[in-house]
């Protein structure tokens, strides 16, 4: 059975703490860095006649939103944070450049959401996951490969969808 985008309640949009470009969410009238998106026509790009810059953290989160927004309309676009408890392997707690970039981005996507007026899922703050647990959820440095990783992060993305849509 296809998807039909006429059909789908939410999107669900995470972001993931590898990259740093926090600061520019300039929208840039004619521009065409996004062939697919330029391609679109006026059925959607002619609507907005440009794109805001996808190569920052920030402007990728507007330009995903908008277009989320133009081709759903009437779906409910959720972000949410990247997961917290990340560093280098072997350390208990993240390096202090690590932890500011991972706060940084958290605050990113928080922004972007209110910026967009769109609901933001806490993951970052309310995973549970820290310097102290973060070997029983963290494989690697960054990703939650583990089945318990998972849970901490599903009742997080749960616990916040349950706000967002009571009926769930």
């Amino acid at each position: 059975k296809l998807i039909n985008k006429n059909n789908i309640d939410v999107v669900l949009v995470m972001a993931h703490n590898d990259s740093y470009n926090t600061t520019d969410w300039e929208f840039i009238s004619n521009d065409i860095t996004d062939p697919e998106w330029a391609a679109s026509g006026s059925e959607y790009y002619g609507k907005i006649n440009g794109d805001y810059n996808i190569s920052t953290l920030r402007g990728g989160i507007l330009s995903t939103v908008m277009k989320l927004q133009l081709w759903m309309p009437n779906s409910i676009i959720v972000l949410t944070t990247g997961i917290s408890g990340q560093g280098v392997t072997g350390e208990l707690l993240p390096d202090e450049v690590n932890r500011s970039i991972f706060m940084n981005i958290a605050n990113a996507v928080r922004d972007m959401g209110k910026l967009s007026a769109i609901p933001v899922i806490d993951t970052f703050a309310n995973d549970g996951i820290n310097g102290w647990n973060r070997t029983t959820y963290i494989t690697d440095t960054i990703h939650p490969y583990t089945v318990a990783g998972g849970k901490m992060i599903a009742r997080a993305v749960i616990g916040g969808l349950k706000s967002i849509i009571p009926n769930l």
